[in-house]
């Protein structure tokens, strides 16, 4: 495991996507959503939460609105082309995703119990949530990893997270291999953030803390294909 420590000149750029809104205005027309909360844009697509509990999807070119469920919401996310959520209060948990090439809505029974635990994300290709379990969303195969996350990140072979039973992997960072069916370390002696992850090009970008529960939280970095782990900030260092 290599790691370098690198002064704070570097900076990590974050999109962040308005949740909760009133208004929202295209091309010279104004949307009337009111208390409402806006959680994906894709494809020249939104989707929002309306004050009914209803999941709706608005397309801006056609100006048309569809009602895509209703019922209870939570845990929202999106790929390139699928956007997904959470029905928590169903026994067992509920995950759906909606195409937006296809056009259809894709039931996973997650097998949580109600109220448990389910943080989910998906690159289009593979579903990954809470616990060890994956999909394989082509072939509607639900399979087990050797190590379960809090909240993973998904990236094609690479699932990524701060595991879910520290008891028997600590609360460091790991990435699990589907391909070789391999679990990898990242981190020693530290304690992962579990939502922080990210995933990109097999980059890995998380926060972690030397002590669980306390300041100070640094940025680290790691470059899955040559194994490489950057601690990118030294919150100890400032002042």
């Amino acid at each position: 495991m290599i790691y370098k420590i690198l002064k704070p000149q570097i900076f990590v750029s974050c999109i962040i996507l308005i949740l909760l809104v009133s208004q929202i205005i295209f091309a010279n027309e104004c949307i009337e959503i009111e208390d409402a909360q806006v959680f994906a844009l894709k494809s020249g697509k939104l989707f929002y939460l309306s004050d009914d509990a209803t999941v709706y999807l608005y397309d801006i070119s056609s100006g048309q609105s569809l009602a895509l469920y209703q019922g209870s919401f939570g845990e929202p996310f999106a790929g390139e082309r699928k956007v997904g959520w959470v029905d928590k209060w169903v026994d067992p948990i509920k995950i759906y995703l909606y195409d937006i090439i296809a056009g259809d809505i894709q039931t996973i029974n997650t097998g949580i119990r109600r109220g448990g635990v389910c943080v989910p994300d998906t690159d289009d290709q593979n579903l990954v949530y809470s616990g060890n379990k994956y999909v394989d969303l082509s072939l509607g195969i639900t399979y087990q990893a050797p190590i379960g996350f809090w909240a993973p990140k998904v990236e094609g072979r690479y699932i990524v997270g701060e595991p879910h039973d520290p008891y028997g992997y600590g609360f460091d960072a790991y990435v699990y291999d589907i391909q070789a069916s391999e679990v990898r370390q990242l981190t020693e002696g530290l304690c992962a953030l579990p939502h922080s992850f990210h995933i990109k090009d097999g980059k890995v970008v998380w926060r972690a803390s030397s002590i669980c529960g306390h300041e100070p939280v640094d940025l680290y970095f790691h470059d899955i294909e040559t194994g490489v782990t950057i601690k990118l900030t030294d919150e100890s260092c400032q002042a």
